[in-house]
This record gives structure tokens, C-alpha cells and sequence, in this order.
């Protein structure tokens, strides 16, 4: 991780790292994710923001993070809501 230096491209490594994690250890991986959400928002990249909330809503299926998933359903939502890009706005329609 030392050789990424911006925190948009550090916010998607970890994203991805907190999905691998959510299958072996559950507290962690939601640590990692909050952490790349917070990377993501630093870095003012609205499309790392939106990639990082949504793949925290999708392993956070759990009664006690029900409204950590809302959150970020809710902001996903909004931010998706200004894309230009069909895609995002999928995902985040499906999400």
C-alpha cells in the first residue's frame, strides 16, 4: 500500500480488501471499510465515494449494521442522483 500515494486509488484498494475480509473476519472488514469511505471522502473523488459506499452496503447484512447500510444507501442515492453515467446510477438504483 506504500506505493499508493492518492487516496481515491488507497479508498478502492481497501474497499476491496474489506469484501475479502468480511468472509473470515466481519469486524475488521467493517473497520477497513469505514476507513476507505473516509479515504474516498478525503480525496473529494465522488466516484471512489460511490464505489466504496456501495460495496460497504453489500456485505453489511447484519442486524446490528442495518443502519450503517441505510447510511450509506441513502448517500449513494443522492450522489448517484447528480451521475451522468447510466451505470453508476444503476447499481446504485439496485443496490
Amino acid at each position: 500500500m506504500e506505493i499508493v500515494d492518492d487516496a481515491a486509488t488507497r479508498s478502492r484498494i481497501l474497499t476491496r480488501l474489506a469484501i475479502d475480509l468480511s468472509l473470515r473476519d466481519s469486524k475488521k472488514a467493517e473497520r477497513v471499510a469505514d476507513e476507505s469511505v473516509a479515504l474516498a471522502r478525503v480525496s473529494r473523488d465522488r466516484t471512489a465515494l460511490l464505489d466504496c459506499l456501495l460495496r460497504r452496503a453489500s456485505f453489511s447484512l447484519t442486524p446490528h449494521s442495518l443502519e450503517t447500510r441505510r447510511s450509506a444507501l441513502r448517500e449513494v442515492l443522492d450522489l448517484s442522483s447528480r451521475a451522468t453515467d447510466l451505470t453508476t446510477r444503476y447499481f446504485a438504483l439496485s443496490a
